[in-house]
């Protein structure tokens, strides 16, 4: 019996590559079985991956300004609030102190056009004023004084043994801060000092302030 016949290991090799290989038809029907079973890979965009350092340290200053931005405003907010409540009670302990003065009357009247007539003279033009006087005040004259160094007019009441001090002057936005406007708050503010209520307001560019235990 003739013994099998061995081949050089390169040729075998060679051989069983032939076998398995595949033709150009055989090559193509799995590229393409191949390129739809697996998606292409998502393409990234202007933006995509991860922020690069410049771009954190960015936004990381651009939130620390909004961040300091807001604490400040409100910061400014609550101060300014504060001031305004400051300057109005400053306003109402002047108020209470010029009508706890005993000074004497400068017009002595119990008319108020007659009152206008006289103060009229000297530059003031008294108004009509907003704050509802209590039942049986009398009018009995007014005289000068003063409301955060502008100069003023108060008229005096007198209820019972008590008296009720009503004060005109020009309002000064500067001086007069924190007092409200009447016709946007719809009611004046008011303050506590030395015993009295001060009711305090402005309208058509005059202060108006009363007086009352």
């Amino acid at each position: 019996m003739k013994p099998p016949q061995t081949r050089p290991l390169r040729e075998a090799l060679r051989a069983q590559f032939q076998e398995e290989r595949l033709d150009a038809v055989q090559l193509d029907a799995l590229r393409a079985r191949l390129a739809t079973a697996s998606p292409p890979p998502p393409s990234q965009g202007v933006g995509a991956g991860p922020a690069q350092p410049e771009r954190r340290r960015f936004f990381a200053v651009a939130a620390s300004v909004a961040a300091a931005a807001t604490v400040g405003y409100w910061g400014l907010f609550g101060l300014r609030a504060f001031q305004d409540t400051s300057n109005l009670q400053a306003l109402a302990d002047e108020i209470a102190y010029n009508h706890l003065f005993d000074k004497p009357l400068d017009v002595a009247s119990d008319s108020l056009p007659a009152l206008r007539e006289a103060f009229a003279g000297v530059g003031f033009m008294l108004q009509d004023i907003p704050f509802r006087l209590p039942e049986g005040a009398v009018l009995i004259g007014g005289r000068h004084c003063s409301i955060a160094s502008v100069p003023a007019v108060m008229l005096r009441y007198r209820l019972g043994a008590e008296e009720v001090g009503v004060c005109q002057a020009r309002f000064d936005p500067a001086r007069h801060r924190g007092v409200p406007d009447l016709s946007l708050a719809g009611t004046p503010a008011t303050a506590m000092s030395r015993g009295l209520k001060v009711s305090l307001c402005h309208d058509r560019g005059v202060l108006m302030a009363m007086a009352i235990a």
